[in-house]
């Protein structure tokens, strides 16, 4: 597959900094974005610099294995009633809609639990 940020993303500031949006409606089950990643040397979660626990992902999906996810990855904010999930490929990370979202609509994902590890404020 190749690496590609839909047309019809946009960045913009929110309250939790910055969040991708949608500038036009979309159906479930799109896949909306496919990056690269960067490998990191942490292998364990309490492992990964507490200052790239924000911008890691597990690679592949649920491994003890973390990637700094490039494009718009690490730009989606959380939400526990995301509408967006995101999801590895062979080569890179994806991010997929579960939900219809609307023109104008925040395109959250869930980071999952470990995430939560970390001491951050939940959303």
């Amino acid at each position: 597959m190749n690496y590609f940020i839909s047309s019809f993303l946009e960045i913009e500031n929110t309250s939790r900094g910055l969040g991708v949006f949608t500038k036009i409606d979309i159906s479930p089950e799109v896949i909306i974005e496919h990056s690269p990643f960067s490998s990191c040397w942490a292998t364990k979660w309490e492992d990964t610099p507490e200052n790239l626990r924000k911008m890691v992902f597990s690679f592949p999906q649920g491994q003890d294995n973390y990637v700094i996810a490039l494009g718009y990855i690490s730009i989606y904010n959380h939400n526990d009633n995301n509408n967006a999930i995101w999801t590895t490929s062979d080569n890179g990370i994806c991010i997929k809609t579960i939900k219809e979202i609307n023109a104008g609509q925040e395109v959250f994902i869930h980071y999952g639990d470990n995430y939560w590890s970390g001491g951050w404020p939940k959303y």
